[in-house]
């Protein structure tokens, strides 16, 4: 995912060839389609350079880079564009984005119907080297957790182990285009791409129907095509270039690894200084508070009402198992 990644929209994601281990390191998820409980009137400024890393494991889906299927000006985009074009944003920005050579033409994004993550993934983050990072973490920006914790009443050691997992404290938030890696996203519903997957579907289960994988596909451009249009919506307010914005494979950015919506909604001015940045580790712990603040967090809850929170903030019980496990080994040794 500020609840900017992280509600409804976790998946998981293993990807062809194209995609590197490091790239699928964990990072977070924030939902960008559920209903969120609490909004910031804090003044959001992204800043000109976005640089997150946010793991597409939390979309949870299989992933994959095919060829270019398009020689039009659109360069593949067009069916992208043709529903853009219905909303109210200007044609000629529109334009300048999907003709520029800096955004790479569309290509097939092949995805599974069932995306399960492993808790392999996490086991890491509860080793003894990476816990006295983050407590050194913890000690650095002491007064930053102590701020956020007072506003939104959010354990500190909850902050930090989302900051751990997400982009190993703000060293890994991502180096991708964020507006492709959306884009591809809210595209991977268009016929010719559900075709693809259909075909590629039915030559591992002969049961998979056609309808199967359109649905799928339908979902994750419901879920997607929205933070298109959140990222364009906070490129044209703030006079940012949409080309210009880095982030993960799945188009998060920053520390906590936020959407574009769950920046707009949750992102959260803590250091006082008028804008806000997710690569800011005072911004970034209290935008974090901020999300689990208006999903209901409290430190008083029982652990299974807390999963339900953290499961917010990335459907995959492997991660919300993780998050609460290196929350609780911080705050044990921190006695």
């Amino acid at each position: 995912m500020p609840h900017l990644f992280r509600a409804a929209l976790l998946l998981v994601l293993i990807v062809t060839s194209s995609l590197s281990a490091d790239e699928l390191s964990p990072s977070i998820t924030t939902n960008p389609l559920e209903s969120l409980t609490q909004e910031t009137s804090n003044t959001s400024k992204l800043g000109t350079s976005l640089s997150p890393h946010y793991r597409s494991s939390k979309l949870g889906m299989f992933i994959g880079e095919g060829r270019p299927t398009s020689r039009s000006r659109y360069r593949g985009w067009d069916f992208l564009v043709a529903k853009l074009k219905q909303e109210k944003l200007p044609t000629g920005y529109i334009d300048s984005v999907f003709t520029s050579n800096e955004m790479p033409r569309f290509s097939t994004v092949t995805f599974k119907l069932i995306p399960k993550e492993s808790k392999r993934l996490y086991t890491e983050f509860a080793r003894k080297d990476k816990l006295t990072k983050a407590h050194q973490f913890l000690s650095q920006y002491k007064e930053a957790f102590h701020s956020a914790q007072n506003t939104f009443h959010v354990s500190p050691f909850l902050i930090c182990s989302i900051l751990l997992i997400e982009t190993h404290l703000g060293a890994n938030t991502g180096k991708h285009l964020i507006i492709n890696r959306l884009s591809r996203l809210a595209s991977i519903s268009q016929p010719e791409n559900i075709a693809h997957n259909y075909a590629l579907l039915k030559t591992q289960d002969q049961k998979v129907t056609y309808d199967q994988v359109a649905e799928r596909g339908n979902k994750l451009h419901e879920m997607f095509y929205p933070e298109v249009l959140a990222l364009f919506s906070l490129a044209s307010e703030q006079g940012l270039d949409p080309l210009s914005l880095k982030g993960s494979l799945s188009g998060a950015f920053g520390m906590p690894q936020f959407l574009p919506s769950t920046y707009l909604r949750f992102g959260f001015d803590g250091n006082e200084d008028g804008e806000i940045s997710l690569f800011n580790p005072a911004d970034a712990i209290s935008s974090i508070g901020n999300f689990f603040s208006g999903f209901g967090w409290r430190d008083s809850l029982s652990r299974e009402e807390k999963m339900k929170v953290i499961w917010n903030y990335n459907h995959s019980q492997a991660y919300v198992d993780t998050v609460l496990e290196v929350a609780e080994l911080l705050e044990k040794n921190s006695r």
